[in-house]
């Protein structure tokens, strides 16, 4: 009996060990777009916050999928901001239109990797307690199709 409990305890250790191992919140704050393996450069799955480094670049990689959704345009806008319980400020991404790495327009069930990167410009001074929030938008209608975030630090580099 003993052992049954002791395999017992260590199989639901496995299990909620790992899970609260990846602490990262990462958000969804409204896609059509189902996303999944985010990666940002120099922060691992198991921060509580991602560090961003003022007046440097930060690249960011995540997988999309469409979904059943058909997205009939050739130009999507990144837009990037800092969301801290006041005003958003803006970010710089590249590419800025999406289009130059995903095969535009976006057919249904069309899953691809974007890779790009943003820019922490001089003028932010360090902040904590953050959120990075990252939408993918059409151009024209400014319609939201990808919407993450997840929290993060403004640091200098030393």
């Amino acid at each position: 009996m003993l052992y049954k409990v002791l395999i017992f305890n260590f199989l639901g250790c496995l299990i909620f060990c790992s899970q609260s191992a990846y602490s990262l919140d990462i958000k969804d704050c409204g896609s059509y777009f189902s996303f999944d393996d985010i990666e940002v450069e120099g922060c691992e799955a198991d921060y509580v916050a991602c560090t961003l480094y003022i007046g440097h670049t930060l690249n960011i990689s995540f997988t999309i999928n469409t979904g059943t959704f058909n997205i009939d345009a050739d130009l999507i806008n990144d837009v990037v901001f800092i969301v801290s319980g006041g005003p958003k400020f803006n970010l710089t991404a590249s590419p800025g239109n999406p289009c130059e790495v995903l095969t535009c327009p976006l057919d249904i069930n069309y899953k691809a990797t974007y890779e790009g990167y943003i820019y922490v410009d001089t003028k932010y001074q360090p902040l904590g307690n953050a959120y990075l929030q990252w939408i993918m938008e059409t151009a024209d209608e400014e319609e939201q199709l990808l919407c993450f975030q997840f929290p993060i630090t403004l640091q200098y580099l030393d």
